[in-house]
C-alpha cells in the first residue's frame, strides 16, 4: 500500500493503520504502556481481570512488572493471538491515513499525531548525523526482553511519544479543522487515564503542514530533527531487529509507529523523576548504615555545597535535595549541569547500596516526602526538573541525560495502546 509523500528531510511517513473493529470494545482494547507500573504487579493484575475475555492491546504485551517471570512462551502467544485478531475481524484497516490525537491528562489536553518514522535516522548518540535523536541513555537488560517481543510479533504498536520543535503551535493549528469530524474513536480510559480521542486526518494536509513546516524551519534556523520524549528502549529494540533483518530499506520493519508531540504543547508537563530507596530487610542498623555512608561521601567532595534547609516550596535546576534522618539537605554541585548531578546522586546512592535496597523512581515529590517521614533512616533525593526549552539544546551540545531523568506526565497521562500497524 502506497504512503502519501512527506518531504524528503524529514524521516516520517503517514502510515497504514489496523485499528478496532466498531464491534470491540475500545475501553478493553486500550492499554497503558509496557514500562509503566512496574514495581506495582497489582495494577496490571486488575487491568487483565477487568478486561476478561474482551479483545485487548493488553494481551499483545509483556508488561515490564512480569519480566521476572517473563517466558520465551508469552511471546509465541502473543504472535498467536496477534494472527487471531488479524483473521478473525477483531481489527480493521485504514491505509494511508494519520490520527490526531486528543488525549485528556491531569496536566490538560495533549495534542499528538500518529504517524510512522524511519529507523534507519533514529541515534542513541546526540553527535552522530541522523534525524531522530534519544534525549535519554538506556538501561541494556531491558532491551533484550523488547528485542524478543519484536522478532515475534507481527504487530507493531506504539506507546512512544516523539518531540518535534514547534514554539506556536502552528501544525497542530492547522490540523485543527479535523476535529469538526467525528472521532474514529472516543474511548475512557482505564486507571484514571482520563480520555482520549482519534480523529482522521487527509494525508495531503498532513504532507502539507509538515512540509510548511519544514521551510519556515530553515528559514528561520529552528531545529528540523525529532527527539524520543518516551519509547527509547522500544525504539532501541525495533531498530536492532531491523538490522538483525539485513537493515533493507523495503523492509516494513525499517518503520515503527510513534505518536509525535509539540514539545510545548500545553498539555505535555516534563516532570522530574526522584529517587527513593526501600529495604525489604528492616534492619535498623543497616539502614542508619547506609544512609550515614551516602551523607559522608557528599560532605567530604569538594566539589559540593551542602547546607541544611527548611521545606522548599519549589525545585529548580540548580540544586538536589537529600531527605534523610528527618533533615533535608540541599546540594548545589559546582560546574554541574543536570545530567551530570543526577548521574553523580545515582553513582552514591547505587555504589553504596546494600543487596537488599532497591532504588524506585516517582514523579511527585511529595510520594518522597512521605516515603522520608515513614523511612528517615533510609535516604531520598528530590531530582531538579528541566525546562522545556532545554531538550533541544541538550541535544545540540551533544548531551544525552542519564536514565529516568524526566517524565512526560504522571504514569497514568502516558501513553496508551490503541493504533497499530502490520510488520508482515
Amino acid at each position: 500500500m502506497q504512503h502519501t509523500s512527506i518531504p524528503a528531510q524529514l524521516p516520517i511517513r503517514i502510515p497504514n493503520l489496523l485499528l478496532p473493529h466498531s464491534s470491540i470494545n475500545p475501553h478493553f482494547w486500550a492499554c497503558i504502556a509496557c514500562d509503566q507500573y512496574t514495581h506495582a504487579p497489582q495494577y496490571w493484575n486488575a487491568l487483565y481481570s477487568h478486561i476478561g475475555e474482551a479483545p485487548s492491546t493488553a494481551k499483545l504485551i509483556v508488561p515490564e512488572a512480569y519480566l521476572s517471570t517473563q517466558k520465551d512462551e508469552d511471546f509465541e502467544k502473543i504472535n498467536k493471538l496477534s494472527k487471531t485478531y488479524l483473521e478473525s475481524g477483531v481489527l480493521t484497516s485504514m491505509s494511508n491515513t494519520a490520527v490526531l490525537v486528543k488525549r485528556q491528562t491531569s496536566a490538560g489536553i495533549r495534542t499528538g499525531i500518529v504517524m510512522e518514522i524511519d529507523l534507519s535516522q533514529y541515534r542513541l548518540d546526540p553527535t552522530q548525523d541522523g534525524r531522530i535523536f534519544a534525549t535519554e541513555k538506556v538501561v541494556p537488560s531491558r532491551i533484550e526482553t523488547r528485542v524478543k517481543a519484536r522478532k515475534h510479533s507481527i504487530l507493531d504498536l506504539s506507546h512512544t511519544l516523539v518531540l518535534y520543535n514547534d514554539a506556536h503551535g502552528k501544525i497542530t493549528r492547522m490540523l485543527e479543522p479535523a476535529t469538526y469530524s467525528t472521532p474514529l474513536y472516543d474511548v475512557s480510559l482505564y486507571g484514571d487515564g482520563g480520555n482520549i480521542k482519534g480523529y482522521s486526518l487527509k494525508p495531503h494536509i498532513v504532507a502539507n503542514v509538515f512540509d510548511s513546516w519544514y521551510r519556515e524551519s530553515i528559514q528561520i534556523g529552528r531545529a528540523t530533527y525529532f527527539l524520543v520524549g518516551d519509547g527509547n528502549h522500544s525504539l532501541v529494540a525495533a531498530k536492532n531487529v531491523w538490522e538483525e533483518r539485513g537493515a533493507s530499506m523495503n523492509d516494513p520493519h525499517r518503520w515503527a509507529l510513534v505518536e509525535l508531540v509539540n514539545l510545548f504543547d500545553e498539555g505535555l508537563p516534563i516532570l522530574p523523576i526522584h529517587r527513593i530507596t526501600t529495604v525489604s530487610l528492616g534492619l535498623s542498623t543497616i539502614k542508619d548504615s547506609f544512609g550515614m555512608r551516602v551523607l559522608k561521601k557528599i560532605e567530604h567532595d569538594k566539589r559540593i555545597s551542602i547546607r541544611l534547609v527548611d521545606t522548599p516550596t519549589t525545585y529548580g535546576e540548580s540544586c538536589l535535595y537529600l531527605l534523610l534522618f528527618g533533615k533535608c539537605y540541599q546540594i548545589c554541585i559546582e560546574s554541574m549541569d543536570i545530567a551530570s548531578m543526577i548521574e553523580y546522586v545515582d553513582s552514591i546512592l547505587l555504589s553504596e547500596l546494600p543487596s537488599d535496597f532497591v532504588v524506585d523512581f516517582v514523579h511527585d515529590a511529595t510520594d518522597v516526602w512521605k516515603h522520608a517521614f515513614s523511612h528517615p533512616q533510609l535516604p531520598q533525593v528530590i531530582c531538579p526538573s528541566i525546562e522545556k526549552s532545554s531538550l533541544f539544546w541538550l541535544k545540540e551540545r551533544g548531551t544525552l541525560l542519564p536514565r529516568k531523568c524526566f517524565s512526560l506526565g504522571q504514569d497514568r497521562d502516558k501513553r496508551y495502546y490503541f493504533e497499530l500497524r502490520s510488520l508482515a
